[in-house]
């Protein structure tokens, strides 16, 4: 027997309210096994439905009944909840090993409430003692703590259902003044965890009353992730959820605020890539134009090249400016939310430090008893307080880099360790925080959250990783049925246009099935998408549904003129370009597709006078010259398209440019040399056949006089 299955399924049983499949699923795992949690419980409730069902036999009406066996449905659900805990505590490692780092703490309110406001008094008044004996008291104050607060992480993440007095105890500690804000903020993310894992509609409601109530950022913060991730689609709590949401849901404010993390946890989810993009495209342009060598025996300056300063005086104003682009992309990536550190840290996360789970969700604090050594190898705290102000740096990195610092810094010689100890080299001093308070926070601590689940691969085989992949993770929640609101149709909308622009196109068409809308970007949106996945008639009725309602709408007219194209409504496409063209006559992309819409309807001449204007104001310009040499061939004019094919493939060749010239040569009757630029053309292009290159552009060549038998013998003096 499959005990986890079978409580999975038990669980899912309750979902549809199916209760007396439930309690056959949970039936084997509480046979003779009295001491297994919520035994009593289920049997008592296994007593109840029999009578339940007894009463209904006998042809009682209880008006009641449907409440009663709604009461019986949450009642189970909270037995099979405790017992999944109870499983994973006995067979998940992370939950194992959590279960035993709690060992058995005394989780009653009151001891706790004590403990964590006793330790704020005792810090506060060890302060006030004299330095040699307050440096002793506060050193064992802060280890002593540090072993509490991990015990009490790991015994919260490892907790069974709450009672709604649980709820109201660690609602009120969680925003009550006379506690730490660290020890806060460290309980939120042990709540976080564990609901996000097992569902606790109290541990839930605790996180969202926390979101709502907290008076200090940082708390409220981590609890608008923690209520965020831990919310579920299961209609069992679909109500209670919705008691807690609806009510904000008027206030445009917490709206954005849906958006705003949405986008941020896309953004979290796009680290790696944006780390290959700084490795193989940012990094190795640093380096190369940079003023040292790194090899595996240190760090040297190179050597200057007086030969180079002679040939090339500008070279190192060229450099510098190389690197500060470079740079600059960088900066530009961390103002658009990418996690331009993940890569650089995510090798230093192997430190002894992070074998305490509590540890990877600790705000950075210089108090912290892992950094004593660093403190003391450093002589004081500078550097660690410059540190803990940036705002650059999640705290888990943070921890890393003083970590890393106080391995190195006896390696140093006596001069370069007083710079680090002072932190004048590290370039900290004075740096803005990154966008508005709350935005900051939120990023740096998702990015936490992110290192804990990519890096520590051990949790993410265990925990539920709200970063996964897929469109189900928690990570794209304005997906889940759960977020299904008409009040948040307007960020919707917002959050689709965001898909299209980063082509997240499964998670776009995800979110158009999980609403509706009548603005005129919905019905773009729509098509774009339609056009994306080649259903090219359906996204052109769509653009031309929105087209009715808002015919100069420029994004419209770009997808409409698009689609249209494809599908030789060139009519159409020609009357979009001719509008994109009047609102930006600098674009000449939009001018050259115009040009080729009225070649393939026949209007030559008007084709060449757009061209040979747009060959005037940008002269050399091959893309341009391609089309024109294109329209002098759609007129019959081969020798120009020649002259011009030629020198365009003397300067810079494409493989379209080789069977253009090819058609130029055979419309002149030079069909050796025709044949010889089409065999060049199908050698570079194997994939693709002659032929249906013929029928693709048969309207030039019957323009010039081309039979379908010309192009059958033509075709077989090419593939010989």
């Amino acid at each position: 027997m499959n005990a986890e299955y079978n409580i999975q399924q038990a669980i899912e049983s309750l979902t549809i309210k199916r209760l007396g499949e439930a309690l056959n699923y949970l039936k084997p795992l509480y046979e003779n096994k009295a001491s297994l949690v919520g035994y009593n419980e289920y049997e008592a409730i296994v007593n109840d439905f029999q009578l339940m069902k007894d009463y209904m036999l006998r042809g009682f009406v209880d008006p009641q009944r449907e409440q009663l066996y709604n009461t019986l449905i949450e009642r189970l659900y909270r037995v099979a909840a405790d017992l999944m805990i109870s499983w994973k505590c006995k067979n998940h490692t992370s939950y194992v090993n959590a279960f035993h780092a709690a060992d058995r703490l005394n989780t009653s309110h009151n001891f706790l409430r004590s403990v964590l406001e006793g330790y704020v008094s005792d810090v506060a008044l060890a302060s006030l003692e004299a330095e040699t004996v307050r440096l002793t008291k506060l050193d064992e104050l802060y280890a002593r703590h540090q072993v509490f607060l991990n015990r009490l992480f790991c015994a919260i993440l490892t907790s069974c259902q709450w009672t709604t007095e649980d709820a109201d105890f660690y609602q009120g500690l969680l925003i009550s003044p006379t506690l730490s804000t660290i020890d806060q903020q460290v309980l939120v993310s042990a709540i976080t965890l564990s609901a996000m894992n097992v569902y606790d509609p109290n541990k839930f409601s605790t996180l969202f009353h926390v979101y709502t109530d907290a008076q200090e950022e940082s708390v409220k913060q981590r609890a608008f992730v923690g209520w965020v991730f831990a919310m579920t689609g299961n209609v069992l709590f679909a109500e209670a959820q919705d008691r807690l949401i609806k009510p904000l849901l008027s206030d445009e404010n917490f709206r954005k605020e849906l958006l705003s993390i949405q986008i941020q946890l896309l953004s979290c989810m796009s680290a790696e890539k944006d780390n290959d993009k700084i490795q193989q495209d940012i990094m190795p342009n640093l380096m190369q134009n940079s003023n040292l060598n790194i090899s595996r025996f240190g760090i040297t300056e190179k050597t200057e090249d007086p030969l180079e300063s002679i040939m090339n005086p500008s070279a190192d104003e060229e450099k510098m400016e190389i690197m500060e682009q470079n740079i600059q992309k960088m900066m530009k990536m961390q103002q658009q939310g990418s996690d331009i550190y993940f890569g650089g840290f995510k090798q230093m996360k192997r430190f002894g430090f992070f074998n305490d789970l509590s540890n990877w969700f600790t705000p950075f604090y210089i108090q912290h008893p892992a950094l004593s050594e660093t403190v003391r190898k450093m002589g004081d705290a500078k550097f660690l307080e410059l540190l803990a102000s940036q705002s650059f740096f999640c705290d888990s990195d943070k921890y890393s880099l003083a970590l890393a610092m106080s391995q190195v810094l006896t390696q140093l010689p006596e001069n370069m360790r007083e710079v680090v100890s002072s932190g004048e080299g590290l370039a900290m001093n004075g740096m803005p925080p990154m966008g508005e308070q709350s935005i900051s926070l939120r990023r740096l601590y998702l990015q936490d959250l992110y290192r804990f689940f990519r890096i520590n691969i051990a949790h993410r085989k265990d925990l539920v990783d709200p970063f996964a992949t897929s469109i189900e993770s928690k990570a794209n929640f304005l997906l889940d049925s759960a977020f299904v609101y008409r009040e948040l149709n307007d960020i919707k909308l917002r959050l689709g246009i965001y898909f299209y622009k980063h082509k997240r196109y499964n998670e776009l068409e995800v979110l158009l099935h999980s609403f509706s809308s009548e603005h005129i970007n919905y019905t773009i949106l729509k098509g774009y998408l339609l056009f994306h996945n080649e259903q090219y008639s359906e996204a052109l009725e769509q653009f031309r549904f929105a087209a009715a309602i808002e015919p100069d709408n420029e994004w419209l007219l770009k997808g409409m003129g698009s689609v249209a194209m494809k599908m030789e409504e060139y009519e159409d496409a020609a009357a979009c370009y001719e509008k994109l063209m009047s609102a930006h006559a600098e674009n000449k992309l939009y001018a050259i597709n115009y040009s080729l819409c009225l070649l393939y309807r026949g209007r030559t001449k008007e084709a060449l006078n757009k061209l040979y204007e747009l060959d005037f104001r940008t002269p050399n310009d091959s893309s341009i010259q391609r089309i024109l040499a294109w329209a002098h061939l759609c007129d019959t004019n081969a020798e120009k398209a020649i002259a011009l094919y030629e020198r365009i493939i003397s300067e810079k060749s494409a493989n379209e440019d080789y069977l253009n010239l090819g058609y130029a040569y055979w419309v002149c009757h030079n069909l050796v040399r025709a044949n010889e630029f089409f065999t060049k053309w199908q050698t570079n292009e194997p994939a693709k056949d002659i032929e249906l290159e013929f029928a693709k552009d048969r309207y030039m060549l019957n323009r010039n006089g081309i039979t379908a038998v010309d192009e059958i013998l033509m075709v077989s003096i090419i593939k010989g």
